[in-house]
């Protein structure tokens, strides 16, 4: 259940930024408006993440943890290489929030 949410969050965070018809800052505004609300929208994912971070998780959920973080990274990577790399051959007008 708990790899079910993680994988439905990565999921969102996709479509995030994927959303080509919102500039790049509303694209990160609604982010960082999922990770705020990641208590109430994903509680599983909240709960091993807070656990991990009170160091009272075991294996199985620290595994989950690795998952999760290690799956936004790749997401993440691929954002902001997409963005700077498309920015520095035809910069937008929305380049010069994040440069």
């Amino acid at each position: 259940m708990v790899k079910k949410q993680i994988n439905d969050y990565l999921t969102e965070v996709r479509e995030i930024f994927n959303h080509e018809d919102k500039k790049f800052p509303d694209r990160f505004k609604s982010y960082f408006y999922l990770k705020a609300n990641l208590r109430t929208k994903y509680k599983l994912v909240y709960g091993i993440m807070m656990a991990e971070l009170n160091e009272q998780s075991i294996q199985g959920e620290r595994d989950l943890t690795e998952y999760l973080l290690k799956g936004e990274e790749q997401l993440m990577k691929l954002v902001f290489f997409a963005y700077f790399n498309d920015s520095l051959n035809a910069p937008k007008d929305d380049a010069r929030c994040f440069l």
